[in-house]
């Protein structure tokens, strides 16, 4: 298969389109459009989910194992995933293709969630789209390649980045007509999770420590936080020391769960630091 204009005049890929848009109004849209990629470019597994403001993510689709899924549910979407690089290209509207590797800080391998949660899956490599909905909205879907397959090429990128509008259009589509439904649907309330990240350690902090722990929490190293906040990596590291001190930890690892952890004081007062109720901070 050299290029998507191959696919668009063999019967298989006119077959697949239209299998898709014949089931817009059903749960089967998301397999059909998992074997619309899967037709250009072999993966081994293809993830949905949906991202709504105020609601926990929500996986429409995926044929991974229960060990996956629960280890998914268990380090990610209960909370992990406002740090993880999807999340936050989807708030930088960084709309349409990715590959995980472009997206990802530069200390990102080093962190805890990838510890916890990438390194202890079998994916080897991830691409993806990044699609937005209605309503603050949006979809991610994950390709991967486990570590059976090889990484993804260079033409298999820029073939999944050449159906992007297909993909793209299909999904807004199927949001379009299923929402509100899926958003009615009786699931836990979740936080804020955007603003809670953005105010997380502002009660105990001052305003440079907040900065450089956000960006060490998303997975950034040293030397991109001080060319992010325009300072040396010395200075860095003083703000990174002091902080850990006001917080009593000594470590990324800690700084992590101490964040996750803080999530099961927060009430539904969006406007503080969850640390207020967690450490028992004035606030």
């Amino acid at each position: 298969m050299s290029d998507v204009k191959d696919c668009n005049n063999n019967g298989p890929w006119v077959e697949r389109v239209a299998a898709v848009i014949s089931e817009l109004g059903s749960d089967a849209f998301w397999p059909c459009l998992a074997d619309l990629i899967a037709g250009v470019v072999a993966i081994d597994d293809c993830m949905v989910l949906l991202f709504m403001r105020g609601q926990i993510p929500v996986i429409l689709h995926g044929r991974s194992s229960q060990t996956e899924i629960s280890l998914l549910e268990k380090s990610y979407i209960n909370g992990a995933y406002v740090l993880d690089p999807c999340f936050q290209a989807a708030r930088r509207q960084q709309w349409g293709y990715y590959s995980f590797v472009d997206i990802a800080p530069d200390g990102f391998y080093d962190s805890e969630l990838y510890s916890i949660y990438h390194a202890q899956s079998i994916m080897l490599d991830e691409a993806g789209y990044l699609i937005e909905g209605e309503g603050e909205s949006f979809i991610n879907i994950s390709l991967a390649r486990f570590e059976s397959s090889p990484e993804f090429n260079a033409q298999e990128k820029a073939l999944l980045q050449q159906i992007e509008p297909v993909v793209a259009a299909a999904v807004k589509e199927y949001l379009r007509q299923h929402i509100s439904r899926i958003a009615e649907e009786k699931r836990p309330l979740h936080k804020m999770m955007a603003e809670v990240l953005e105010l997380f350690g502002t009660s105990v902090l001052t305003s440079r420590e907040t900065h450089v722990i956000h960006l060490i929490l998303k997975g950034y190293s040293a030397k991109s936080i001080a060319e992010h906040l325009d300072i040396s990596i010395n200075t860095v590291k003083l703000h990174r020391k002091n902080a850990y001190a006001k917080l009593d930890i000594s470590s990324q690892s800690e700084l992590f769960h101490l964040f996750i952890d803080s999530l099961s004081c927060l009430d539904e007062d969006y406007t503080r630091d969850s640390l207020v109720m967690y450490l028992q901070v004035p606030g």
